[in-house]
């Protein structure tokens, strides 16, 4: 998922945030015309049809565009692009559809992925993503015994952000475990030398618990937010692919 050599999607909208606007999340761009300038200062001369704004030049002339405040702010400028492209359709394939931009559509973006992906390979924290298409891991709330549940990815959370290091996944201060008990499923521990919040590689992009030898699942390919993710037998499926940050 993040190998842009084979086409990894985050490298490649990385790769076409740097070929639009150079990184600059006030920059705006005049169409027709091409003047260009930052906000907020800059105005579009008489005669503009519409603007380019922000990372992802979100553009102003489709039917539900993004709105000022979300256009000029990086992390909604993000999930603007993630969630609906440059059009107001909510089903974009969550990022899955490039062909808005020229600097796609043109080749443009070619010419900065080396960079972006040696960024992109030196990231020590993210999301954890589900092969189920949108759907990432997050607790829902940042304490010890919160459940760990599917949530869709690109919403901007700081719970979604998690870490990963000694075979452990953390969130903050505290890390990813099996539960026991009261408390079945995958749950947030203190984070110690602990098999039950142990996970390890295993198959195709599989999390495979230490403890019990079973692998991280969205059970029955939920997709749906708010389900709870368990472990059940291993067995190389699409609700137990996981990627990393």
């Amino acid at each position: 998922a993040d190998n842009g050599y084979y086409s990894g999607d985050l490298v490649t909208a990385a790769a076409i945030c740097v070929a639009e606007s150079a990184g600059n999340p006030n920059l705006i761009v005049c169409d027709p015309g091409l003047q260009s300038g930052n906000y907020p200062g800059f105005t579009c001369p008489g005669g503009t049809t519409s603007e380019d704004r922000g990372l992802w030049q979100l553009n102003t002339a489709v039917e539900d565009p993004a709105s000022t405040s979300c256009a000029f702010n990086p992390v909604c400028n993000a999930d603007f692009a993630y969630y609906s492209g440059e059009s107001s359709d909510p089903a974009s394939l969550r990022g899955l559809d490039f062909s808005p931009w020229a600097s796609y559509d043109q080749g443009i973006y070619s010419q900065f992925i080396d960079p972006v992906q040696a960024v992109v390979t030196t990231l020590g924290t993210g999301t954890v993503t589900s092969a189920l298409l949108g759907e990432c891991l997050v607790p829902v709330k940042p304490a010890v015994n919160a459940n760990v549940v599917i949530a869709n990815c690109g919403i901007g959370s700081a719970l979604q952000q998690w870490s990963v290091s000694g075979g452990k996944l953390r969130s903050g201060s505290v890390c990813a475990a099996i539960g026991s008990g009261r408390t079945p499923g995958v749950v947030l521990r203190p984070c110690a030398s602990n098999p039950r919040q142990s996970w390890l590689a295993y198959g195709r992009d599989e999390l495979r618990n230490v403890a019990d030898g079973k692998c991280l699942t969205d059970p029955n390919g939920s997709l749906t937010a708010g389900t709870k993710v368990v472990v059940t037998a291993c067995a190389d499926i699409k609700d137990q692919t996981w990627w990393l940050p």
